[in-house]
């Protein structure tokens, strides 16, 4: 049974004198380099966290009016609310709108375009 810095120094040997990045199953990453066969952890400090964005502005169109419901019915919250924009023959509904005394940016929109009769 060979240990993992035996592992790591056999690939180095496989490399044909190259640098290698070697990922173990843990997600570690190795730097293996000829020298020696000498193996430094190149990790990204912190990589196992997953960065996620602080705001994210979206508007979907939508087609037909069982797909505005279906929507607003899974991202709605107590403060979403539907605009009627009778200029442009649309429904807008504002979900993340703001709360009476709480601003909000509105960022996450959706919208149906109505056909004219």
């Amino acid at each position: 049974m060979t240990t993992e810095a035996e592992a790591i120094a056999a690939l180095a040997r496989e490399a044909d004198q190259k640098p290698t990045i070697v990922e173990m199953p843990s997600k570690r990453e190795f730097l293996v380099y000829p020298k020696d066969y000498e193996a430094r952890e190149v990790t990204p400090p912190h990589s196992v966290e997953v960065h996620k964005p602080k705001l994210i502005q979206q508007t979907v169109t939508l087609q037909n009016a069982e797909a505005l419901i279906a929507y607003v019915d899974r991202f709605k919250s107590d403060n979403s609310l539907l605009f009627a924009n009778i200029e442009d023959n649309e429904i807008v509904a504002a979900l993340d709108y703001h709360a009476k005394d709480k601003p909000e940016l509105v960022c996450h929109r959706a919208v149906l375009g109505l056909e004219f009769s």
